[in-house]
């Protein structure tokens, strides 16, 4: 009975940890939500940076997690992602705030990328903010490159690779050949229900 529930929690835990991994990749790779600004997920935003204006402190390439502030929160030092368009964002070093930006008594942010020998041209308003960055990896952003440009075959290879483990944990439980059949069958349509795939034989 006590192998029984561990091997029932083993189970729960996998399929966990396949949700997990799906849910990361569809957020990691679908990064814009209907409007063209980057997900949120607890208020906490991921991207990849594209230029070099920030080498020497985020390098090009490095994926960074963004957190939403409030306006007031931000300060001079602080590196924060903004909409520039609807569907582009720019992390820039915060070099200047005016407290009353054009007499409308709302701030506004003086923004440089620290490579560029010059401030941004235009002032960041407060509902063009992401999000302050809070962290930053050279490695996981070149990582979240090879997923983005291969999600396709990187899901049809998780699909596989699950298929195969499933089937090879059925194989050397001892059962007759007939039940082996039927609940490796079984196990298949739990994934394929599971990932939403419809499979036609």
């Amino acid at each position: 009975m006590e192998g029984s529930k561990v091997k029932y929690l083993k189970g729960i835990l996998f399929y966990l940890v396949l949700i997990g991994m799906l849910i990361g990749v569809f957020f990691f790779t679908r990064n814009e939500n209907e409007t063209g600004a980057p997900r949120q997920f607890l208020g906490f935003s991921a991207m990849r940076v594209l230029t070099g204006s920030m080498q020497s402190e985020i390098p090009q390439d490095s994926l960074i997690i963004t957190r939403q502030v409030l306006p007031w929160e931000i300060q001079v030092g602080d590196d924060i992602t903004f909409m520039v368009s609807e569907t582009r964002t720019v992390t820039h070093r915060v070099v200047g705030i005016d407290e009353n930006f054009q007499g409308t008594g709302n701030l506004g942010f003086q923004t440089q990328g620290i490579e560029n020998p010059s401030p941004d041209r235009e002032i960041v308003r407060p509902e063009n903010v992401v999000g302050r960055v809070v962290w930053h990896s050279l490695p996981l952003g070149q990582i979240f490159y090879v997923i983005q440009s291969n999600v396709l075959y990187l899901g049809i290879g998780l699909i596989l690779s699950i298929i195969l483990i499933a089937a090879l944990s059925v194989a050397i439980t001892p059962r007759s050949k007939g039940e082996e059949l039927v609940k490796v069958e079984e196990i298949k349509a739990e994934i394929y229900e599971l990932l939403g795939v419809s499979v036609v034989e």
